[in-house]
């Protein structure tokens, strides 16, 4: 027990025990010390644990501590301990080694607690229900795949302050007005109503960060009044202001983390079993604060009749190649409309195509990738073009983004080193056309047939076997028999 020293609640404990008539030998035992101690302690009191107040060795840095080093230190109370042993280290060479940097460390940090500048306070905050909803965004450490292909995404989260209601939604691209316009009304739209006051950081997606006069975007001031919410945002730089979801980001990942070890894949079939899988957590933390939630309920604005748009209204001309361009990205359309200037609803996710205000089409949203040819090309909408000049296929610049999956850039690259070039173009166009008149759900059906029958014969099946195995699912029009009637019955008619 030498050197060992006595705590107060070992002291503490061992005076009850002896005013409970138990011997200071049973005493002394239970509280962890020596039964002498237990007798010191009864006859001088409580004993205070004096703090050695000597040094056992010299000061290894006497010498430039008060001479270099603090001066150093007032006039830059930033400087770490590592900076001012590199600084010794090159005046004094071959002097001081890295025994004395954990010396100077502790030096550092007692005269930065002692002396140094006042840290920043943190004030715990009083939420008032119905007041306050947070939006912020955030990024998976675990890596996602959807069949098995790496998802680049973020997740967008809103909380309200009080009951810490929360939501989150996968976002493909980046912090942009539509997703946050989209996150934040499906929000409202899911918790049936909206706070006084809606809080963000400096998303550039929000606010004129580079604009001292006009603070807000049009955009999203227009969001904010539509719900009748006040836009407010944290300091720069000053993520602990939003720490009523900061701090949630970090829960919410590690969920979403051991949720995925629990399942024992990272992988998904599609986006949308994806948000289901987060839907899920999300609807197990709200489950918690369910007595709050209800609370909160009551004080939240009655939401307006319509949303409030979400989306970012472009135009975009449509080339000879079929095709519109949108942020960088090369998006097929029907042929029919070559030469057309349409408008085009961009969604975070999606797009909408309008011709005269009438909505013509919707494609999937694709974001730029400078690794990628950046370009959404469906078959569909130039296979009828393509089948009358099937040789346009071989050098066409988008052809691997027209095949519509992995299974039939294999069968172009099976036929085509297996055949001449015409009869290769005439064949994968040939099987384009005809899938085109499936429905799309068997795309897949048809390309696992033809691999399965390569495989086995050592070769792929003719368009004519292809067209009789599916002739059945192919949108043929319908033959109409019409019977030749007889001369004499319209005589009969006339008469």
């Amino acid at each position: 027990m030498a050197n060992k020293k006595i705590l107060i609640s070992q002291k503490s404990y061992y005076m009850q025990l002896r005013q409970t008539n138990n011997t200071q030998i049973i005493s002394s035992n239970r509280a962890g010390f020596s039964e002498r101690t237990g007798r010191r302690i009864e006859k001088f009191g409580v004993l205070s644990s004096k703090e050695r107040d000597w040094k056992t060795r010299k000061d290894p840095l006497c010498g430039v501590w008060l001479s270099e080093l603090l001066p150093l230190l007032k006039d830059s109370p930033e400087l770490k301990p590592i900076t001012l042993f590199e600084y010794l280290e090159e005046k004094y060479p071959d002097k001081y080694d890295n025994s004395i940097l954990r010396t100077l460390q502790r030096r550092v940090k007692d005269w930065k607690i002692l002396s140094g500048n006042d840290k920043e306070v943190m004030f715990t905050q009083k939420h008032i229900p119905g007041q306050m909803g947070i939006s912020d965004f955030t990024i998976l450490k675990s890596k996602i795949t959807i069949k098995g292909k790496e998802l680049i995404h973020r997740i967008y989260h809103f909380r309200l302050a009080f009951s810490k209601w929360s939501y989150a939604k996968i976002i493909l691209g980046g912090e942009s007005f539509t997703a946050l316009a989209n996150g934040l009304q499906t929000a409202l739209l899911k918790i049936g109503g909206s706070p006084k006051e809606h809080r963000t950081d400096s998303l550039s997606a929000a606010f004129n960060n580079n604009n001292d006069k006009k603070e807000l975007t049009d955009n999203y001031n227009a969001l904010c009044d539509h719900y009748s919410m006040k836009a407010t945002k944290c300091n720069l730089g000053k993520s602990h202001e939003n720490g009523s979801i900061e701090s949630p980001h970090g829960h919410l990942k590690t969920r979403i983390d051991q949720a995925i070890l629990m399942k024992n894949s990272n992988d998904f079939e599609s986006i949308e079993e994806y948000q289901y899988f987060i839907d899920k957590i999300i609807e197990r933390i709200n489950k918690k604060n369910k007595d709050l939630i209800e609370e909160e309920k009551k004080y939240l604005s009655i939401l307006p009749k319509y949303k409030a748009q979400d989306f970012t209204i472009l135009y975009s001309r449509v080339s000879l190649n079929s095709v519109i361009k949108v942020k960088k990205i090369a998006y097929s359309v029907p042929s029919r409309l070559i030469g057309q200037t349409v408008k085009i609803h961009l969604f975070d996710d999606h797009l909408e195509i309008f011709y005269k205000n009438k909505r013509t089409y919707s494609l999937d949203r694709k974001y730029y990738n400078k690794d990628d040819k950046n370009a959404l090309i469906d078959y569909r909408h130039l296979i009828s073009s393509l089948i009358k000049k099937p040789g346009a296929f071989k050098n066409f610049i988008w052809k691997n983004e027209l095949l519509p999956s992995d299974d039939y850039r294999e069968i172009w690259s099976i036929i085509n080193n297996s055949n001449n070039s015409k009869s290769s173009c005439k064949y994968i166009t040939s099987l384009l056309h005809l899938i085109s008149k499936l429905p799309k759900e068997k795309e897949l059906d048809v390309s696992e047939y033809i691999m399965n029958y390569y495989y086995k014969n050592n070769q792929l099946p003719t368009i004519a076997n292809v067209e009789v195995r599916f002739a059945d699912k192919v949108n043929n029009a319908p033959i109409i028999i019409i019977k030749q009637r007889d001369i004499k019955e319209y005589q009969q008619l006339i008469a």
